[in-house]
């Protein structure tokens, strides 16, 4: 899988896109990061295209992961809470062992009682 880079023009705060094509899989993802210039912030949004010519429900748990050259060992001081989650919205299943749309302190997730 071959990345393709390509900054945002007229961002006003740096950005850039990262996306690759699956061809196998029919799909595409695609990144966007993007620096507040005004709070030491960055933003991630990730997005799944599908390439085929038939709907494909998924669902997928992703955390996104920051390493070089983003941070440098014994330089970077990377601090992130990472305390609170979210159960996906949507209900795909009866034997789903979280309780759907369900907001909890990690990795305390409520279970799905129903589903027991």
């Amino acid at each position: 899988m071959n990345w393709h880079r390509q900054v945002k023009p007229g961002s006003p705060a740096g950005t850039l896109i990262y996306a690759a094509d699956l061809p196998q899989a029919q799909m595409r993802l695609e990144r966007v990061i993007a620096l507040d210039r005004e709070a030491p912030i960055i933003e991630v949004e990730e997005t799944a295209f599908n390439l085929g010519t038939f709907d494909r429900p998924i669902s997928w748990n992703h955390h996104v992961t920051f390493g070089p050259p983003f941070l440098e060992p014994n330089i970077t001081l990377f601090d992130m809470p990472a305390t609170c989650g979210k159960v996906c919205p949507a209900t795909f299943s009866t034997k789903m062992s979280l309780q759907p749309d369900a907001e909890f302190r990690w990795p305390n997730g409520p279970r799905n009682v129903e589903a027991s």
